[in-house]
């Protein structure tokens, strides 16, 4: 449940003063929101997650638009050393394919603009 929190807290879909959880403007308008307004909405907060931005920027960058997960998973063991590479990786696709901004391909491991 805690994990559920943070990340809900991180994508300011709710605020976490002392120990209540009180939903956001953000958070109201999400749970109101259409199916594809809430993946438009889903996006824009992930772009303002710092990951997301970066493999975004480089995916852009790209003359293919198309990274290996490999630079993805070097990405999160530099800025994050004290996670659990998979785990976050495999959270950062899940949440990234949620919001149409990336796609995942298992079997060429290729993770390319959504």
């Amino acid at each position: 449940m805690l994990n559920v929190v943070k990340a809900t807290e991180m994508l300011e879909f709710i605020d976490t003063p002392k120990r209540w959880a009180v939903l956001e403007p953000l958070g109201r308008q999400f749970l109101q929101a259409s199916p594809d307004d809430r993946k438009s909405l889903w996006r824009g907060q992930l772009l303002k997650l710092h990951l997301f931005q970066q493999v975004r920027d480089v995916l852009l960058r790209q003359p293919e638009q198309v990274v290996e997960r490999d630079f993805v998973l070097e990405t999160i063991i530099v800025r994050m050393p004290q996670e659990n590479y998979e785990t976050v990786f495999n959270t950062f696709i899940r949440w990234a394919r949620f919001g149409s901004l990336f796609s995942y391909d298992e079997t060429t491991e290729l993770i390319s603009l959504g």
